[in-house]
């Protein structure tokens, strides 16, 4: 039973019994018709519907044909329970770390979401390795879940690292979901600190100068590291940048030859970085990659062009009425903005003519 609907009719005897039932079709609630007792057709779901609009009808037992009659608009509000599990957004979760790792370092972030919009998740490590120590390897952030070294050290490549992560809803019925997350100790790579840089120059920046150094992350110097550089936008020139660093921590990107940004307002270049195998350590051959995007500013460097003929006639009657235009003078400067603004006049002072100056 939801609810019970009671009427009352004056009428006596048989002309005031009263019948209930709901306009149009009705497939989540049913309503006795003597009674007014109001049952479900089928279960509820807040996270579905949660809320229903149903039109009451009362008739009573009259002698007219179709009985006198009453509506009434009746909201029903469906009250949220917390009965929907967490669930993650993938399990198991899978992450890579280098042998050396900082401490707080995220490695990755679990998350589970729940239909029960109320409740918040808080996330734990149930199950996870443990150094000789007894303090935990991997710890994580109750509310966000990101997951990390929980203090920093140096692990075996090829070790793989196992945790069971828990999600709880927070409601009066502490409702969970656990995952599994694996995370692979892999080999030593060459890593820019980043994997993508921005560096903006004028157009007139002279040619021997450093645009930008792109370091590599926890590297001291090696003799054996190389770089190379690829221009790899379709009008960029790969003449135009050269490179400095070969055995040292990061690569520097050199201007060998002068720009402009009416030609190409902006380089992509991938950068590689090289270190052959060592057969004493058994490390393999390591690669690592970046790309920087060197974007050309705008220097006011381009003169005004006139696009009317080189001796342009303007025909005008003997006697033109005093601010008639006689013509229009047309140009246009290859910078853009300010420095393409443009600013007319007429260097014959005695003529008797004038020009708007923009």
């Amino acid at each position: 039973e939801v609810f019970t609907v009671t009427s009352d009719d004056p009428d006596e005897d048989n002309f005031g019994r009263v019948t209930y039932g709901f306009a149009g079709s009705q497939n989540v609630f049913e309503i006795n018709a003597d009674t007014g007792v109001v049952t479900l057709l089928e279960t509820l779901d807040y996270e579905s519907q949660d809320s229903y609009a149903l039109t009451l009808i009362l008739r009573d037992n009259s002698p007219e044909v179709s009985g006198n009659t009453a509506e009434f608009d009746i909201t029903v509000e469906v009250v949220n329970e917390p009965d929907n599990v967490p669930v993650f957004t993938a399990d198991p979760y899978e992450s890579t770390i280098s042998p050396t790792v900082d401490a707080q370092e995220v490695l990755l972030t679990v998350t589970a979401n729940d239909a029960d919009s109320q409740d918040s998740i808080t996330y734990s490590i149930l199950t996870s390795e443990v150094l000789e120590s007894g303090v935990p390897v991997f710890q994580i952030d109750s509310q966000s879940g990101n997951i990390s070294i929980a203090n920093s050290g140096t692990f075996m490549p090829e070790t793989i690292f196992r945790l069971v992560v828990q999600a709880l809803d927070n409601s009066v019925f502490n409702l969970s979901a656990t995952a599994e997350v694996r995370i692979e100790v892999r080999p030593q790579s060459l890593e820019f600190t980043q994997l993508a840089y921005t560096v903006g120059i004028p157009e007139n920046t002279s040619t021997g100068s450093t645009l930008t150094s792109l370091p590599i992350r926890n590297l001291s110097v090696s003799i054996d590291i190389t770089y190379s550089i690829l221009v790899t936008n379709p009008r960029g020139r790969n003449d135009v940048f050269s490179h400095q660093g070969a055995g040292q921590p990061e690569v520097e990107i050199i201007l060998d030859v002068a720009l402009d940004r009416e030609d190409v307002n902006e380089y992509t270049i991938q950068v590689m970085a090289m270190r052959p195998a060592d057969a004493m350590t058994s490390r393999p051959a390591e690669t690592g990659t970046a790309t920087l995007t060197i974007q050309v500013s705008d220097v006011n460097d381009n003169d005004p062009v006139f696009t009317d003929a080189e001796d342009t006639e303007f025909i005008i009657n003997e006697n033109p009425t005093f601010g008639e235009v006689v013509g229009t003078s047309n140009a246009m400067d290859a910078d853009i903005g300010d420095n393409a603004r443009l600013h007319f006049s007429i260097s014959e002072t005695a003529l008797p003519f004038s020009i708007d100056s923009t």
